[in-house]
Formats: C-alpha cells, structure tokens, sequence
C-alpha cells in the first residue's frame, strides 16, 4: 500500500511540474523580430515600439559586430545613427535589452546629386529664418552665437569637410528641417492645454536625443542641432509652467444659513447656498506624484531633456575642445518646490469639473448646482424610509479636469424641518382618537379613563404651542389600606381643554423642551416627512 501511494505521489509532483513548465512556456514572450527595410549611411534610424516597455533614455545595440547606441525618443521609439562606413547590403541589428528584439535593413549609399553647397542650401534657409525669429534669452543668445559659430567654420571648411555635413544632412533632411523651422513646436504665441504642450515638448526633446547621436559624427553640424532643439524643448517647458495651472482643492464657505463646529447646516429638502471657491497653482515639484497620465508625461519627457541636455554638454565640450569651437552649453529645465496658492471663484467652466455624491442611505441628493459665481445651492433630503430627524454625514466631491484630480469630503448636518401646523392622529402608543385608555389609581386598580378628542401642536423656529381638548371619566371609589373597595360613587365625566408654550432645541432625535423655566427632553421621530411621534403621541403636518 505504502509503495501504491508513493508511486501515485510521484506521478501526482510530475504532473504539476510539467503543468507548471507548460505554463511558463505558453507564457514567455516571443522576440520582437521585424524587417526595418531600406536605410541609408549616416542616416538617423527610427524603430517604433508601441508595445516595448522602454524603461531607458538609452539602449546599445549589435549592428552586425558593430555596437550602436540607441536614444530614446518620446514614449515608444528608438534612434540611431547609421555609421557612414558601414557596408551596404542587408544588415541585422540586435537589442539584448530588450528580449534581443531584431531589425533587419538593406543598407543603402548616401549621395550627394549635386555640390555640398547646393546641397546645404534649405539648411541655410530655415537657419537664417530661425535666428531671426529668436527672442532675447540667454538660451536664444547662445543658439545664435551656435549659428554664427557654424556658419564661420562651414564657410572655411574644406570640400571634404563640407561634403561629410552634406551628406549627413542629406541623410537626415527631415530631422534638421524640423529642427530649425520656426513652427508650432516653438510654442511661442500659441494657446493650449497641458498635453498639446506637453506634445510639443516632447517632440523638441526627441529631436535632442537625435543631436546627441550627430554630435560625436560631426561637432559642427551636431553641435548646432542639439542647441536648436534644446532651445524648442526649453521653450516649450517655459510656456508649461507660465501657462498651465493645477486646480489643488476647494474651500466651502457659508453665504447664508448657520455653521456649527466646521459642520455645515442643512434643512431638510430646502436649499442652501454654500460659498465655493477653487484653490490653483502651477507645477511644482512635488507634482511628480501626481497620477495624472499628462503629468506623467511631462516629468517623463522634463527628465529625459535633463538627461540629453547633460549629455550634449559634454558631447559640446569635446568638440569645442578638438575643433576650436565656441558653443556654449544647454540649460537645465528646473521648476520650483513651491508655488503661491491661488483661489478661484466657482464658475460654469471649473464647475463642470466636480461632481457630488451622498453614500449615507438616510440621504438623498436631490440637487447641486452653480446658482452664481463663488455659490453653490445644496439640496438635500431625509428619506422619507428614515426615522432620523437629524443626520450628519458628508457630501462627498472628486475634482477631475484634464491635469488635476482630488477629493474630499463636505460635512453636513440634515435637520428635518418640524416648522409648521401638525394635528394628532393617535396618542398614547397607537390609541385613536375617541378610544379611552384606563387610567390606574392606587392598588393598581382601573380608577378612569380618558381620551383626545383633538390636538394641535404648532413650531415655529425655536418656539412651541399646543393646544387641546381631552375627555375624562373618573369612577369615583375609594380604597382601605388592603386595597378593599370601601365607598363606590356615581361616575363622572369632564373634558379638559388644554394649552402650553415654550421653547424647545432639536437635538438628535430629541425635543429638549423649556415649559416656564422647567427643562425636558421629549422623544421626537419622523415616522415620514408629514408624520411625527413626539413622546408617546402621533401628529400629521397639516401645513
């Protein structure tokens, strides 16, 4: 038997770790293999790579025995800088990084139709036009010294010299074009929200990861490049902070009605107007937190521009130190730890961006709305299932627009309103009107009964009258000490009409009533919003 158990036990372990290695095998994810196509010598390459989790501005790649290295370029691509001397013909480019993904090309020649002059010519163009749109910043003063300084050492290079810019700028003449045309990516004088500049920015900074690879290849030309692009990347930062505000909270204030211990008061089904404002500021540091996915999108792209500008700057240094050259160096995007608060009055377009819920089950939301700027009217109610004359609970809110996001809670007290007429329906626990109860005298011996006939109770804010009528009948008869009957009278019948007055508070589900200076606390339900059981007794709203 014991070996029958240790045989099933073994089968049983195989089993699960053939289930088991299935399991990771049917879960391993395939090498992503791709045909890149035809590309050129000294050509940026870009591989696009929507499904790739790239966790690194940088990458080194195997092209065929030569390593590459790889930028990161926005969210989803790779670049890299094909080596002019690299053979022609279908080449394969490994990334062990990433599962060793593989890209096959066909290398092709880059050659010039005409002299590196003609060649350079739109170059020029866009160069002089992009100068002459540059503003006075110590960032615009250090591109345009670049240009000079490019223009002076283009103009005295030799042919040779002056065909291997060519060619790279050949091989490249859509990245340089969008480099230096003054356009959208500029940023300046455009209106936007967060994540179209948030676009822009990351576009610059694409182009930065670019120069960094230009650089080493060719100083002159590269060195130029990444200044331009960072200036685009730095401008489009600038205008992100000047421009975009984060909406951090909001403050309710009383307009009207009372306020008790940061609670706000509420009647029953009438509305309320409470002050509302917003709380603004503009990025800060601390924002890295933020889930937002356009904030994560911009400290995404606002570290990688670090991460470039740093490299650049030291690609720079190398070449003004081999070539004689004077480029200056990339400035580091910073933003602040803290930044002045800013309240906002509620207004139709911040107030489309917060919504208001009630989860307490004693609680209906009947209504929220702006009724002007900087006030909001509240409408709640008690629901008519409740017994609950007072209830405190929250309105809860969630701010959500397309930057910022927040939550909180509102405190809130519902007090049903008792103002007004109420008629008695039943007294004494369930009695109508015309029954008698008995009443009990001593020895505990039915000595009377009475009945309501009528009664009206009446509130107003803070005062109390009642008034009405009760019938009375007492049997007359009167007992020994041992409780024996010793003298029955003739019944008689009276009928009483009664008044009192006062104050009273609401407290809970309380009454806390002030008679002529005597002080009691009287059980108060709401059996519905027209139905009431004060004490032992039951009245209906009559108006």
């Amino acid at each position: 038997m014991k070996q029958l158990y240790s045989k099933l036990y073994l089968l049983l372990t195989i089993s699960v770790l053939l289930l088991v290695s299935c399991s990771k095998e049917d879960t391993t994810e395939e090498p992503i293999k791709e045909v890149g196509g035809e590309i050129s010598r000294s050509q940026l390459v870009t591989i696009n790579l929507p499904d790739a989790n790239l966790s690194n501005n940088e990458y080194q790649g195997d092209f065929d025995g030569v390593t590459i290295t790889l930028i990161k370029s926005g969210n989803d691509k790779l670049v890299f800088l094909l080596p002019y001397s690299t053979t022609l013909g279908v080449h394969t480019l490994t990334i062990p990084a990433l599962n060793s993904a593989t890209f096959t090309y066909d290398v092709k020649d880059t050659l010039l139709t005409g002299t590196p002059d003609a060649a350079m010519s739109d170059l020029f163009v866009n160069l002089n036009t992009f100068e002459q749109n540059l503003d006075d910043s110590q960032e615009a003063t250090v591109l345009k010294n670049a240009i000079n300084t490019f223009n002076t050492q283009y103009e005295s290079a030799s042919i040779q010299e002056k065909t291997q810019i060519a060619i790279l700028y050949s091989a490249n003449k859509a990245n340089f074009d969008k480099i230096f045309s003054f356009d959208a990516a500029t940023t300046k004088g455009f209106s936007f929200s967060l994540p179209a500049s948030v676009g822009k920015h990351i576009a610059a900074v694409g182009l930065m990861g670019a120069a960094v690879l230009l650089i080493p290849t060719s100083p002159i030309l590269g060195g130029v490049a990444a200044l331009a692009g960072a200036y685009k990347a730095y401008k489009a930062n600038e205008e992100i902070i000047d421009n975009t505000v984060l909406t951090i909270a909001t403050h309710f204030g009383y307009n009207s009605g009372k306020r008790e211990d940061a609670i706000f008061m509420l009647t029953d089904g009438v509305e309320t107007t409470i002050k509302a404002d917003f709380i603004q500021r503009g990025i800060i540091t601390g924002d890295r937190a933020n889930t937002n996915p356009s904030l994560q999108q911009y400290f995404e792209s606002y570290d990688q521009y670090n991460y470039y500008a740093e490299k650049e700057n030291i690609e720079i240094q190398k070449a003004n130190a081999s070539k004689g050259l004077d480029y200056g160096s990339v400035t580091l995007e910073t933003l602040k730890s803290s930044d002045t608060e800013t309240a906002i009055l509620a207004n139709s377009e911040n107030f489309k961006n917060i919504q208001f819920s009630i989860s307490d089950s004693n609680l209906e939301l009947v209504s929220s709305n702006l009724e002007k700027d900087g006030q909001l009217n509240f409408e709640v109610k008690i629901k008519e299932n409740s017994s609950q004359s007072v209830v405190e609970s929250f309105i809860d809110y969630k701010y959500t627009d397309e930057i910022s996001s927040f939550s909180g809670k509102l405190p809130i007290k519902v007090v049903r309103s008792i103002v007004g007429t109420w008629e008695m329906e039943s007294f004494n626990n369930g009695l109508l009107l015309g029954q008698y109860d008995d009443v009990y005298f001593n020895c505990n011996i039915v000595g009377g009964a009475y009945t309501y006939t009528s009664e009206v109770l009446v509130f107003t804010e803070n005062t109390y009258t009642t008034n009405g009528t009760s019938n009375h009948i007492y049997y007359n008869f009167q007992t020994d000490k041992n409780c024996v009957v010793t003298e029955d009278g003739k019944d008689t019948q009276e009928t009483i009409n009664d008044s009192s007055n006062g104050t009273y508070i609401l407290k809970g589900n309380s009454l806390e009533v002030t008679d002529a200076g005597e002080v009691s606390s009287i059980p108060l339900i709401f059996i519905s919003n027209n139905k009431l059981k004060v004490g032992e007794n039951v009245y209906v709203r009559k108006n």
